[in-house]
């Protein structure tokens, strides 16, 4: 199948659940971001991890983040299909966080027919987003975001630009966390004589967190035209060191069509102090397979007032001067850690 099919079949089988055919434009901007997200089949919209990815599923979640972060996004998608991300989020004295972004898709090289159906040589296309939003907390454990977005689409001999945007709402309630929110509303993106609406996508879901183990969350979502469709994952938090975290992940998306694989994702991924990497894997049937590949580095002092809200590793304690082997060993193990060794 060459690619041209491929980009085709983006509108009809995206990352997540599926959208009408042919009346959006940019169908990208359905593609999950993150491999954390994408692992738990695109089920982020209630996260509530305040990490930087978040915040392309639900604006709001910005406001939950307690120091700064820059993470950086690789996406081999299908056919050789490239999808590009980073974004740099950044919290705020008094509970609000700023962040940009850019999101931008390479098709590479495809055939070009002409009317007759003879191959006339091979073509590129190139679509991008370059977003920027700030969430704040709302009182009573709700909190609000929002975001602005610049679109660019070109193909040979043509260039269409518009304008977007995304909104959201989170509520966390103890180990509960319920989110709604809309992205790519706005202008039509108009190439030529001929213009196409924004995909619009709409989500709401519900997460569940055993704190520094267990991470449950289900989302519906409904993307342009398409009908609502269910979005489910998970995620297991081991700790690997005083530290350090390990993951694994499992995920579904419903909606799909018949040629674009059963939905299901895996993934794993590791922290190391500040630094986390993040691997998905998600088969496209007769497309192919989808590798995504992330990386996260938090820095800078916590925000006064802000704590982080998830996936906390208690530190070890220090040794205190004076004690033997044999003492600092009785302290390990009444502490109860348990670490894995690499």
């Amino acid at each position: 199948m060459n690619r041209t099919a491929i980009l085709a079949l983006l509108i009809l089988c995206p990352a997540g659940p599926a959208a009408a055919a042919g009346t959006a434009a940019l169908p990208f901007l359905k593609l999950d971001q993150g491999a954390a997200a994408a692992a738990m089949g695109g089920a982020y919209c209630a996260s509530g991890g305040g990490d930087a990815w978040g915040v392309f599923y639900n604006p709001a979640e910005a406001a939950l983040a307690a120091r700064r972060e820059l993470a950086l996004g690789h996406n081999e998608w299908v056919q050789g299909i490239r999808n590009e991300t980073a974004v740099y989020l950044s919290p705020l004295s008094g509970g609000a966080a700023l962040y940009g972004g850019l999101n931008a898709l390479f098709s590479g090289g495809m055939d070009k027919y002409d009317e007759a159906g003879a191959k006339t040589g091979t073509f590129s296309s190139r679509e991008a987003a370059l977003l920027a939003g700030g969430a704040l907390p709302l009182g009573r454990g709700w909190y609000g975001g929002a975001a602005l977005k610049g679109l660019y689409q070109a193909i040979p001999g043509e260039t269409g630009y518009a304008l977007g945007g995304d909104a959201g709402l989170l509520k966390r309630a103890g180990d509960w966390t319920f989110g709604a929110s809309a992205s790519n509303f706005g202008s039509a993106m108009k190439l030529a004589s001929a213009s196409a609406p924004l995909p619009l996508v709409l989500r709401a879901g519900a997460a569940w967190e055993l704190p520094g183990r267990l991470r449950l969350e289900a989302d519906l979502v409904k993307p342009g035209e398409s009908a609502v469709a269910p979005a489910a994952g998970a995620e297991a938090s081991f700790r690997a060191g005083p530290d350090a975290e390990f993951f694994l992940r499992a995920g579904f998306s419903g909606g799909r069509s018949d040629l674009a694989g059963p939905g299901a994702a895996l993934g794993l991924g590791l922290r190391n102090g500040d630094l986390r990497l993040d691997y998905a894997f998600s088969p496209y049937g007769d497309l192919g397979d989808s590798h995504r590949v992330t990386v996260a580095l938090t820095f800078g002092a916590p925000v006064r007032g802000k704590a982080a809200v998830r996936r906390a590793v208690p530190a070890r304690r220090p040794a205190r001067g004076g004690k033997t082997g044999n003492e600092r060993k009785k302290r390990k193990e009444e502490d109860g850690s348990v670490y894995f060794i690499w």
